[in-house]
């Protein structure tokens, strides 16, 4: 524990607390006027007989008029892992610029909560003569997309040719279905561990996702590819299925996207069955746990039979099929993962050594545009501006979209897929100016670039240099103090002049620790401080 002396405009407590505590202090005032750096919150209190010189606030004649004050007080820490894990180690040994990349843009309608998918375009890439050009160009739509807009996706692809980069390749531009387009061209890409490129990819990738789960750490989880739901083969190994145990005591097993429940009360046992939707399927009580689980197959059964009867198909994600993890950094950046399917053997791994086990990663590499631009010129940029701004050859239309499949439509949405090509080869050229050892798609801001230098140079991190213990950083932590501060113009460069101190009268910090603000003058200028008086500065 530790004795911490804070000053708050005339205000003098001491805090005690373990080094990088936040918590609720007790403070006894000194002063007629109790502030805390808030202008329009301060409690006043009567004169009291001792008078205004008694500075101590452990002074005996202030015992007796003292008044206790709640307040929050919020010191910086410095936060440590308590079991930190070892440091691992990979094979991961892929080129900077693969041979190739899959561009692709979706289209979607205009409907701000949906805006579910119509179309989209892609095009497949090969790197020749450190540039990315067009070897296959294509166009698909959403699954369930009505005949009439197919029709006319299909008589705009009959009228034009692909602009591949030679006659060796098809120039007949292929249409598919999103279900098609998912598991023939992007999943192909991935086996190929090509660049998988969009601008804003977060977003695209969502378009042409048929679900989603919310996962941890801002993450989403995104499914791609689904197949029927079979509950008969579930049958034979039911009893023995393995059943997992939830924070609150339940046994519960996932049967494609549906999930069966056991509650244990007693001696009593009963099965829940949630469906795809969460609606919950109440099951009876039984006096054995075999005789519950039974139950839960037969309600499950039931609710699946009933839906096929009408028609329709029940479907579940595809565990022969990885989902696409996609965790928010900021609003300019995201990181991508797949999920382990059935057979990972199938799909490109690298190895990743922790503690001296050995597990398996999946190798999924997506280069956002947009984070690109960010991270090489600290600059948030749009595909029209990005486009301004590099020059390149093709830039965007100026058109409002119409949610549809019109000629029009399908121009503009081709527009942007060259225009996306066009911005990677010109970002390509960029980033192979620097001479750093990053990949293209681990950079997902400036610092990436500047920690990447950093390491070119040898420069070692002071905390891997210097042995100093965590105890000194938590001292160093809570010691820093810093003024309320608010940048409107960033990384420009304005005319500056000196402005009067007096500018921050209103924060805590600066107020306590300059010695000229013990001048009357000051004080002058700030009416609302004026009652108040400075306490003794440590």
């Amino acid at each position: 524990m530790h004795r911490l002396p804070c000053i708050f405009n005339g205000l003098q407590a001491y805090i005690v607390g373990p080094h990088g505590s936040v918590g609720r202090s007790h403070l006894r005032t000194v002063s007629g006027v109790h502030n805390l750096g808030d202008r329009d919150h301060h409690s006043q209190t009567e004169d009291c007989e001792c008078g205004p010189e008694t500075d101590s606030i452990d002074d005996p004649r202030k015992a007796s008029c003292a008044v206790t004050l709640t307040k929050d007080i919020f010191l910086r820490a410095h936060v440590i892992e308590l079991q930190a894990k070892d440091k691992a180690t990979n094979n991961y040994n892929e080129p900077k610029w693969p041979e190739y990349a899959l561009v692709f843009d979706t289209e979607t309608t205009l409907d701000p909560k949906e805006q579910a998918l119509i179309f989209g375009w892609y095009r497949v890439l090969r790197l020749q003569s450190e540039e990315y050009v067009c070897v296959e160009e294509g166009s698909f739509h959403a699954d369930d997309l009505d005949k009439a807009q197919i029709d006319a996706i299909k008589g705009y692809v009959r009228a034009h040719r692909s602009e591949v980069a030679h006659s060796d390749y098809d120039e007949n531009i292929k249409v598919y279905t999103r279900s098609e387009f998912v598991e023939k061209i992007l999943f192909g890409a991935i086996k190929l561990r090509a660049l998988i490129v969009a601008f804003n990819a977060s977003f695209d990738i969502s378009r042409i996702s048929v679900n989603y789960k919310p996962s941890h750490d801002r993450a989403w989880s995104f499914v791609l590819s689904q197949r029927e739901f079979d509950v008969e083969k579930l049958r034979k190994n039911w009893l023995s299925k393995k059943w997992e145990e939830t924070k609150n005591g339940k046994l519960r097993t996932r049967c494609g996207d549906y999930s069966v429940t056991i509650t244990v009360r007693d001696a009593s046992f009963k099965a829940d069955v949630y469906t795809p939707d969460r609606k919950r399927l109440h099951g009876k009580w039984n006096s054995s746990i075999d005789a519950a689980k039974e139950e839960g197959f037969r309600i499950l059964s039931e609710h699946v039979d009933s839906i096929k009867r009408t028609g329709q198909p029940v479907l579940e994600s595809n565990p022969e099929r990885p989902r696409v993890t996609v965790t928010a950094k900021d609003s300019k950046a995201a990181f991508f993962s797949l999920t382990k399917p059935f057979r990972p053997e199938e799909w490109p791994t690298y190895k990743v050594t922790r503690a001296g086990k050995e597990s398996f990663k999946m190798i999924f590499r997506v280069l956002d545009l947009r984070t690109l631009g960010w991270a090489l010129f600290n600059e948030s940029y749009s595909l029209y501006s990005i486009c301004e701004a590099l020059q390149t050859r093709n830039r965007k239309m100026d058109h409002d979209p119409t949610g549809t499949t019109s000629e029009e439509e399908l121009v503009y949405g081709r527009q942007d897929i060259r225009c996306s090509v066009d911005v990677l080869n010109k970002l390509k050229q960029e980033f192979d100016r620097h001479p750093i050892d990053l990949h293209p798609d681990k950079a997902v801001s400036p610092a990436s670039v500047g920690k990447a230098y950093l390491r070119a140079m040898g420069i070692v991190p002071p905390k891997e240099k210097f042995d100093v213990s965590d105890y000194i950083y938590g001292i160093t932590a809570q010691a820093f103090s810093a003024g309320r501060a608010e940048i409107r113009i960033r990384h420009t460069d304005v005319p500056v002049c000196h402005c009067d101190i007096t500018s921050q009268g209103y924060d805590p910090g600066p107020s306590a620790i300059r010695e000229r603000w013990r001048h009357e003058e000051y004080w002058n200028e700030l009416p609302y401080i004026r009652q108040a008086r400075m306490g003794h500065l440590m």
